[in-house]
């Protein structure tokens, strides 16, 4: 997966894991979701279009989730941000940073980390 760095001021965060997780460009995804903040079933509809399928509930980070994709939401006091997960890094499209688990844990030490699981 290559990261992708969403545009300054911008709320594309969600737009950027799908096309992390697609290996589509950016435009196509903001094209078919368009520029405003997006939920789970905004990612989900936006992934099956493009043959990929996202679970409907999400699990806590377990050791296993090295075998799988997913779409994670971060929700930490009144922020809420999306990243993608390759099964090893966590990429953060806010600053276009590739992390490592125990980077993501100090930089998002107090959050509530949704994965969301994507085949």
């Amino acid at each position: 997966m290559e990261i992708i760095k969403q545009p300054e001021s911008s709320a594309l965060c969600g737009q950027c894991v799908v096309a992390m997780l697609t290996d589509q460009p950016l435009a196509v995804i903001v094209e078919a979701l368009g520029e405003g903040r997006t939920w789970p079933r905004d990612l989900r509809k936006a992934l099956f279009a493009h043959g990929r399928i996202m679970a409907k509930r999400s699990r806590q980070f377990t050791p296993d989730a090295a075998n799988y994709q997913a779409a994670v939401f971060i929700e930490q006091g009144i922020h809420r941000h999306w990243v993608a997960w390759d099964g090893t890094h966590w990429f953060d499209s806010n600053k276009g940073e590739v992390l490592d688990h125990e980077q993501f844990g100090a930089k998002y030490p107090d959050a509530v980390v949704k994965l969301y699981y994507v085949v």
